[in-house]
């Protein structure tokens, strides 16, 4: 869908008028198939943006080019059919049911690594704050899944807080599935099984001997769990253990007052009680507990 207006109108009289034909007192049926809409005239060049996109966020595509004319720049660059149907094919996706389009960074970081890893090559994606990274890593994840069937993309992360940003918000918003390691050992049961091809875990996780190496006294699924996420502090990790062996009560998952006893607990050992409700989230999904 184009909307192009006289150089003397500015594009954003163009960007009203789409967003208003998509309001249902008037022909809101017609953008039911749209892939993207533009905007623009021969001063300002083109503007683009999925359906429903507020004006502030439609987005000015950036690419150099011996062009002058910005609309017949934009239009080139954007309008060649390889490069429209990849931007829709790849480039567009549902963040938490608001559709969205790849800004011109993140096209051409997400194109730059598929070149690297065509090539078997590393290399690292700079951008800023507030650029859009996690769609980045979305779309970069996609496209390595559908033209590698044998592929695995493992996101590493140095945070709990981001780790589960990743997994709940980021891809969870986009409906992809991630399975999050709890574990050293249930990282290494993640990667060994072909259904989990997007795997996310703590840096703190990924340990020397195969992620196997747990002192002895480290022996449960919950137990490993706790020693991977203190930094492998086995002291800490035993006692933690214990008091909430000691202090759940049956049906304790779900009941304010258990769950708060067994908070308590942890709090005497952690001193602290940010920390103390990580460990309480981490222990509730261990079914040893």
């Amino acid at each position: 869908m184009i909307e192009l207006k006289r150089s003397t109108v500015g594009v954003g009289e163009g960007i009203r008028q789409t967003l208003d034909n998509q309001d249902p007192r008037f022909i809101r049926h017609f953008f039911t198939t749209v892939q993207m809409c533009f905007a623009g005239n021969d001063s300002e060049g083109l503007r683009y943006a999925a359906i429903q996109t507020p004006q502030p966020y439609w987005l000015a595509w950036k690419e150099e080019s011996e062009i002058i004319n910005r609309l017949d720049r934009d239009i080139t660059q954007m309008m060649a059919p390889e490069r429209f149907l990849e931007l829709v094919h790849d480039f567009t996706l549902f963040d938490a049911g608001t559709k969205k389009i790849a800004r011109p960074n993140q096209y051409f970081a997400v194109k730059a690594t598929q070149d690297r890893v065509r090539d078997r090559e590393g290399g690292i994606i700079w951008q800023t704050q507030g650029s859009g990274k996690s769609l980045i890593m979305v779309m970069l994840a996609r496209w390595i899944q559908e033209h590698n069937p044998d592929a695995r993309v493992l996101i590493i992360t140095d945070r709990k807080e981001l780790d589960q940003q990743i997994v709940n918000q980021v891809f969870g918003g986009t409906g992809d599935k991630v399975r999050r390691a709890k574990s050293g050992a249930d990282l290494m049961d993640a990667l060994a099984s072909p259904e989990d091809r997007v795997v996310c875990s703590l840096v703190r996780q990924i340990k020397s001997g195969h992620g196997t190496d747990y002192p002895d006294e480290i022996s449960t699924p919950g137990c490993k769990a706790l020693y991977d996420n203190l930094d492998q502090d086995i002291k800490q990790t035993l006692e933690l253990d214990r008091a909430v062996r000691t202090t759940a009560q049956a049906g304790w998952r779900g009941n304010r007052m258990k769950e708060r006893k067994v908070l308590r607990a942890l709090e005497d050992i952690l001193g602290s009680a940010e920390m103390s409700q990580e460990v309480l989230d981490l222990v509730r999904e261990h079914d040893e507990y």
